[in-house]
């Protein structure tokens, strides 16, 4: 079994389509209000701050959404998230229940950070990404991704249906 990672990301079409972060060559998430992170991002590098980083989002997102905002509970965990992507991790992107694309990330999240305020997910990392529309990674059904998909989740029970897939489409485009 592989030890890489393996990532849900959801794209909420109300804000950005599979296409745009596609197009982008990113793997991206929401919260532009945040404005750049770059003086904090290199806290991902080490799993212990994880903490401190999700304190100072905490306390940006409570700044422009406000102190019961339900922002100050998604922002921290998923951006922690999405900038702790390792390079050569998977990551699966969803519009809400449908699976859309798969991509491996070549460069850590910390490492490939970047902010395009003028879209809606704005919080990205690249690399760049090229994203493999799951019509071509598989003949097969995709699998669902969890109903209730908010930012940057680890695939669970699904994963090692992911990793085959990736691998067979490895396995073709040699």
């Amino acid at each position: 079994m592989s030890d890489r990672g393996v990532w849900w990301v959801s794209l909420a079409t109300e804000f950005v389509t599979y296409r745009q972060v596609k197009v982008r060559k990113v793997v991206a998430q929401g919260w532009p209000q945040l404005g750049d992170l770059s003086d904090i991002v290199g806290l991902a590098s080490d799993p212990d701050n994880r903490s401190q980083f999700e304190t100072v989002i905490r306390e940006r997102a409570a700044e422009v959404y406000g102190s019961s905002s339900v922002e100050l509970d998604r922002a921290p965990g998923s951006l922690w998230r999405l900038l702790r992507i390792q390079a050569g991790d998977l990551v699966v992107a969803a519009q809400g229940t449908t699976v859309v694309g798969l991509a491996q990330v070549p460069r850590s999240g910390w490492e490939a950070y970047q902010f395009e305020e003028r879209f809606s997910y704005a919080q990205a990392v690249g690399g760049p990404v090229e994203w493999i529309d799951w019509s071509f990674v598989t003949h097969g059904p995709s699998p669902a991704a969890p109903r209730r998909l908010l930012g940057v989740k680890a695939i669970g029970e699904a994963r090692e249906r992911i990793l085959d897939a990736w691998t067979r489409w490895e396995d073709a485009n040699e």
